[in-house]
């Protein structure tokens, strides 16, 4: 029985059998490279207890230490980046702690910071619209603001030393234009008076002289004074008022009495009559298209430099009169002229500087004229009364008062005002 039940156990291979069967053995139990041996699906692919790759060369397990920050993303709770790397997160200072904020005109301003420097920002709601260290431009650049005279011709003066020279320009200006005045008032006029007679022969040289201004008036900007005769629901007021006083002007009351008697020939009222114009004609030309326009450049346009436009080109005008003491007047007769010529050249001034027109001062100067320079010419008589003497100047006072309070509240702007 034991015999049969015990087996054979076969013999070991000999020789080479062992030898390959040693050889398969050692293949078995050594672990093969990382790089023929496939990883398993979620192992890492080099095999456990071996050496790991450098981080450069192989993605870093869970754990281990990660690259440097310029290489790679840091992880959650890792450290960030420098600041000046790294958005800031919401609530922190837009500046790193280290770094130096920009300049103010480089950086916009946080809420609450201090605004930028006045020169680099726009200036707020209220503030002047110029910075403080900035300097406005010159008036040659700057419109003059509403309510300054629109018609003065030229450019506003840009610094001091521009001002004195221009101011002496207009001066000469002036000095000149007057000069041609008194040399058309002193022209001889006997040697023309003997083929068309004395008030012709004055009106003639007093036309031809008026259209020399005109050209002159031309050429020194001034031609709107002579293009514009409409006039305005209000300047109208002003005209009437001024034609008021011309009429007075006229010997009504004495023609009415029997005072005053006009006795000269057809042909004499005529030749009275463009006497009369060519007088209102040149000297409205001269002292008023262009001695009171450069006046108003003298000045500044507010209402004040037209005032003391309007009085001077008024007082130049009155002084002109001085001439007729060489003509053999008195002295009385004279300095009475001068102060009337005066101030029916101060309404004149102001009828063109409120109608932009120079029609109304000529039509106001010629009738005024007519009425004042009938005695002696075309009739004869005693104009003046006490019943004259007391209207003239009762219509005087009442015509400056009304001047005065229109020139005083009427706003600048409604001058030019057409309708």
């Amino acid at each position: 029985m034991d015999k049969t039940e015990k087996k054979e156990t076969p013999a070991p291979l000999g020789g080479a059998g062992q030898k390959r069967r040693a050889k398969s053995g050692n293949n078995a139990d050594a672990p093969s490279a990382p790089t023929e041996q496939p990883s398993v699906s979620g192992n890492t692919p080099f095999a456990q207890g071996n050496t790991p790759p450098t981080p450069t060369e192989q993605p870093f397990a869970q754990g281990n230490t990660p690259p440097t920050p310029t290489e790679q993303p840091f992880a959650q709770g890792n450290t960030p980046p420098a600041p000046t790397e790294q958005p800031f997160a919401q609530g922190d200072t837009p500046f790193a702690p280290t770094s130096t904020p920009s300049a103010l005109t480089e950086q916009p301003f946080a809420q609450g910071n201090a605004p930028s420097a006045p020169t680099a920002t726009p200036s707020a709601q209220g503030n002047t619209p110029f910075a403080p260290t900035a300097v406005p431009s010159a008036p040659t650049e700057q419109p003059f603001a509403q309510g300054n005279a629109p018609f003065v011709s030229g450019k506003r003066f840009a610094a001091p030393a521009a001002l004195k020279k221009d101011l002496k320009a207009v001066w000469l200006d002036i000095a000149c234009v007057t000069l041609i005045a008194l040399a058309c008032i002193t022209c001889p006029i006997d040697w023309l008076a003997k083929y068309t007679g004395k008030n012709l022969a004055a009106a003639l040289i007093r036309f031809a002289f008026g259209g020399a201004g005109v050209v002159i008036m031309l050429r020194s900007g001034f031609s709107a004074y002579l293009k514009n005769f409409r006039l305005s629901r209000r300047n109208a007021v002003t005209v009437i008022a001024a034609l008021a006083i011309a009429v007075n002007n006229f010997p009504v009351i004495g023609s009415a009495t029997g005072a005053v008697v006009f006795d000269a020939a057809a042909a004499e009222y005529a030749a009275y009559a463009a006497f009369c114009l060519s007088i209102g004609f040149f000297e409205e030309v001269f002292f008023r298209g262009l001695v009171f326009a450069l006046s108003l450049k003298l000045f500044n346009a507010a209402k004040s430099g037209v005032f003391k436009a309007i009085l001077t080109s008024s007082l130049i005008f009155g002084l002109v009169h001085l001439v007729n003491l060489f003509g053999g007047a008195g002295g009385g007769a004279v300095a009475l002229q001068v102060g009337y010529a005066s101030l029916t050249g101060a309404v004149c001034a102001l009828l063109l500087y409120r109608t932009r027109s120079l029609l109304w001062p000529v039509l106001f100067h010629t009738l005024y004229d007519v009425g004042g320079l009938a005695l002696g010419s075309v009739a004869s008589g005693a104009a003046w009364d006490a019943y004259t003497i007391t209207l003239t100047a009762l219509l005087a006072l009442a015509a400056t008062a009304y001047f005065v309070y229109d020139f005083i509240k009427r706003p600048a702007e409604e001058t030019s005002e057409q309708v």
